[in-house]
């Protein structure tokens, strides 16, 4: 878990990466766009998560920063979670 910054300003939300169980060892999701939910604190290192159970945190509002170019083909301001599946040497995570 870190934060996020934009432009060399403050933190605009963070960015969680996580690293499955050995059924998917190899693979890493990172994901960024985040803030804290306001239904508790956001992951700390280590923390194990579970699907439909952890709370990671809400959608980050990035409309006061920047226009977001995912805009012109949404309804609202195009904010959105930004997910990237890594592939990496299973060995290292080890």
């Amino acid at each position: 878990v870190r934060d996020m910054v934009q432009a060399a300003k403050d933190a605009e939300g963070y960015e969680i990466t996580i690293m499955p169980a050995v059924a998917a060892s190899g693979l890493v999701l990172r994901m960024t766009h985040i803030s804290e939910s306001g239904s508790g604190p956001r992951p700390s290192v280590g923390e194990p998560v579970r699907a439909g159970v952890t709370v990671l945190g809400r959608v980050h509002d990035f409309s006061q920063v920047a226009e977001q170019e995912l805009a012109q083909f949404t309804a609202d301001d195009g904010n959105h979670v930004h997910l990237e599946l890594l592939r990496t040497e299973a060995a290292l995570l080890l």
